[in-house]
């Protein structure tokens, strides 16, 4: 759950400045919505919760990814992705943080997708991805729109083992801290495992 004094912070935000800066839409005074990866985000600021598609968001999700949607309202940059992709440990001291309790969220994707490369690839396509070439099969994604990621596939064969790599803009940490920046990779990952592959 994000701290008390974000919501007081998104709470007496300028309106116009947020909405030219980061493309949010005002849905009733306090209430901000976000399309993120073909879904619906409402940020209520009125009554700090968030909701998706009118729902709230898990309790899990709650915990770990709503920090990043209010983080990303305060603080992302009026700045154009470049375009490069990287490892979140190749951002300024990305090493030092996304390791132990807070390493890239990649295991449950794996297991999910490791040897069924048809359901990513079709998952991803519902999720508004776009192919890029990378591993096997790899995917980029406006997870926010001044924040792409990308989730690459390596299924598993004789010789090795299944793995997958999430990457982000180069300029990620203009717009999150890392511990925010983790959350919005965990709504990546949160869509990738909940979305049915038709």
């Amino acid at each position: 759950m994000a701290d008390p004094i974000l919501w007081e912070r998104l709470n007496n935000i300028n309106v116009e400045e947020l909405s030219k800066r980061v493309g949010v839409k005002l849905a009733e005074k306090g209430v901000y919505e976000l399309d993120v990866l073909n879904r619906t985000y409402q940020i209520d600021s009125n009554h700090q919760k968030i909701l998706q598609s009118g729902k709230e968001i898990s309790k899990e999700m709650d915990e770990h990814c709503s920090t990043a949607f209010i983080m990303y309202l305060l603080e992302a940059k009026d700045v154009t992705p470049t375009g490069e992709w990287v490892s979140p440990l190749d951002l300024p001291f990305g090493a030092q943080f996304f390791r132990g309790p807070h390493a890239v969220p990649v295991n449950r994707i794996i297991s999910r997708f490791g040897n069924a490369q048809q359901d990513f690839d079709n998952v991803c396509q519902n999720l508004g991805g776009k192919a890029i070439e990378f591993a096997y099969t790899a995917y980029g994604f406006n997870v926010f729109k001044q924040l792409p990621m990308a989730a690459l596939l390596w299924v598993e064969d004789d010789e090795f083992p299944a793995r997958v790599s999430l990457l982000v803009d180069r300029t990620a940490h203009l717009h999150l801290q890392l511990d925010a920046l983790l959350g919005a990779l965990m709504i990546l990952e949160d869509a990738l495992l909940n979305s049915i592959s038709n």
